[in-house]
């Protein structure tokens, strides 16, 4: 099937699903857009259009206002493929609450819902970001709480991948830290150079983001993120 996800932005639920799922099952082709022009353009996200509705077999919203938004503008051609999957704008993306949501709502043939898709999906993702932004091994093992052999054994193969409930704490920080740089940036080399160049704020005073979470204290994952989104005049939802 073609499956499309929608919610206001495309820059948390919906993207997150689309990556997910995409990820988890390969039976399927996925997208997802947003559905607010105003926010979709602030985000330089992807707007939903009448051709991507018609590429859809099944399009999942996570409220009602969106189904509202969809049938004013094309009536009720959509409605038989819309299931509302009733998430509010609460999380961020990747968050792990937001995952777990959408693993149990989401209701997918040749899915297996097991925890470890979860967990490989969240270390290949957050992995894959801290060697964009220039960590050293021993900064990756700090930042995400996980000993030299088993990082080692995750990357040769990531279906054998367990994580316990502060490494994936960690991997949500370090995805929703990646995803409002690319709301702030629209340059890559900002996107993923951000973390290691020195900021005179107060908060940094001189030092990299990159260097203050390698010391490897979740907490220090969780001011970076707050700094970083407060910096920009953001609001964590």
């Amino acid at each position: 099937m073609n499956i499309l996800f929608l919610c206001t932005a495309n820059i948390q639920r919906s993207k997150t699903a689309e990556e997910v799922f995409r990820a988890a099952n390969k039976n399927h082709q996925y997208k997802s857009a947003g559905l607010s022009y105003k926010y979709v353009q602030k985000a330089n996200s992807t707007l939903c259009t009448e051709e991507l509705l018609q590429w859809a077999d099944r399009i999942y919203v996570f409220e009602q206002q969106h189904i509202e938004r969809i049938q004013k503008h094309t009536g009720d051609v959509y409605l038989s493929r819309i299931i509302n999957l009733n998430i509010p704008d609460n999380y961020q993306y990747f968050q792990r609450e937001l995952v777990l949501l959408l693993l149990e709502r989401v209701k997918l043939s040749n899915y297996e819902q097991t925890p470890s898709i979860n967990h490989t999906i969240a270390f290949d993702l957050g992995a894959n970001l801290l060697e964009k932004w220039g960590c050293t091994t021993a900064q990756k093992l700090a930042i995400l709480g996980i000993a030299k052999a088993d990082f080692t054994r995750y990357q040769k193969d990531s279906s054998v991948v367990y994580l316990n409930t502060e490494q994936l704490e960690r991997l949500s920080y370090v995805a929703r830290i990646h995803q409002n740089l690319k709301v702030a940036f629209s340059n890559p080399d900002n996107i993923y150079g951000f973390m290691n160049m020195k900021n005179n704020n107060s908060y940094f005073n001189g030092r990299t983001p990159l260097s203050i979470i390698a010391t490897g204290k979740v907490d220090s994952l969780g001011e970076v993120f707050k700094h970083i989104v407060s910096m920009a005049n953001w609001t964590v939802v």
